[in-house]
């Protein structure tokens, strides 16, 4: 779904004129790889997704290797650790994942940590403090109580 979105225009649409080619990208959240995989096909000369489910990690890995894309690594991890030395990308990119981590400036600060000087991050994401919570299922840890009754599994 992801990739089929982003052949639609997707998170890119929000950033015209992002050139990729040969870039080092790394994708917050990257979910099941489908961004991730369009980023590398659009010419990143790597790409490294991190997901915090495993599941999706695999997934994730399964997915480039089905599209036959190299040059792309996918971990399991948490933004307010990044697992990489600094100055390390030339892109990072995150869409709708702020909103869902427990320490945003704490993210924040290793994302741009990572960035190599003159470097980009790019990102979406909703209202933190939109009355009806977050979008995903479990809801934002800005909105407890929405997460408390309407949690889900994953």
């Amino acid at each position: 779904m992801e990739y089929d979105d982003e052949i639609a225009g997707g998170f890119l649409k929000w950033f015209p004129g992002v050139n990729f080619t040969g870039m080092s990208v790394f994708d917050i959240g990257s979910g099941y790889g489908g961004r991730s995989a369009r980023f590398r096909e659009l010419g990143a000369g790597s790409v490294v997704g991190l997901e915090i489910f495993p599941r999706m990690v695999d997934e994730s890995r399964a997915f480039a290797q089905s599209k036959g894309l190299t040059n792309m690594e996918f971990q399991v991890g948490e933004g307010e650790h990044l697992p990489f030395a600094g100055n390390s990308f030339d892109i990072v990119t995150s869409y709708d994942v702020f909103e869902h981590v427990h320490d945003l400036d704490r993210v924040f600060d290793e994302c741009m940590r990572v960035l190599k000087p003159g470097g980009r991050l790019l990102a979406i994401f909703p209202p933190f403090y939109h009355p009806c919570g977050s979008h995903l299922e479990g809801g934002s840890p800005r909105y407890p109580g929405r997460t408390s009754f309407f949690a889900a599994r994953l």
